[in-house]
């Protein structure tokens, strides 16, 4: 009954200027899918000048999970972030949202051939756990099972164990 009235105060402390950021990131993350309603106010945090509260309000939105997905568009922006800590995150909770994420599939695939990349395990395995019922996910993580990078090749193979345990729909 509470959890409502809590939701805007944990948002306000997602602020660089509260002194709560990582109380109030910690609680929105615990009360995980519980704390959807916060997901418009997290995602206005996204453009935030400050690093740390661009970061805390990535990681609030892969916490909370699949009704985070309507964050999509603003996370796959994200991964533009002049800060690696916010791109490497955003792609993390690309993957913890799952398939509501579908539409980022292009973006991450993308991030997985860019020879410059510094997410590409990152990216290989946010494909692995939006699954394969979305579409393009099967095939380009089994092209990148032909990479040249043995790193690479091995987060391929884990993201694609990982589907089939976790996924019943998975077919080679």
């Amino acid at each position: 009954k509470g959890l409502p009235l809590a939701i805007p105060v944990l948002v306000e402390g997602l602020a660089p200027d509260s002194g709560r950021m990582d109380t109030a990131s910690e609680s929105l993350i615990a009360y995980k899918a519980k704390a959807g309603s916060a997901v418009p106010a997290v995602i206005r945090r996204l453009d935030d000048p400050d690093e740390g509260a661009r970061e805390r309000a990535v990681r609030v939105l892969g916490g909370i999970g699949w009704p985070a997905g309507s964050a999509t568009p603003a996370l796959v922006a994200r991964m533009k972030d002049p800060s690696l800590n916010v791109r490497r995150k955003a792609v993390i909770a690309l993957g913890d949202i799952g398939p509501a994420a579908a539409a980022a599939v292009p973006a991450l695939g993308k991030e997985i051939t860019d020879p410059h990349s510094k997410v590409r395990p990152e990216a290989i395995s946010a494909l692995g756990k939006i699954g394969p019922e979305v579409p393009g996910v099967l095939d380009i993580l089994k092209r990148t099972l032909a990479s040249s990078e043995p790193g690479t090749r091995r987060a391929a193979a884990d993201a694609l164990f990982t589907m089939k345990k976790n996924f019943r729909s998975v077919s080679h």
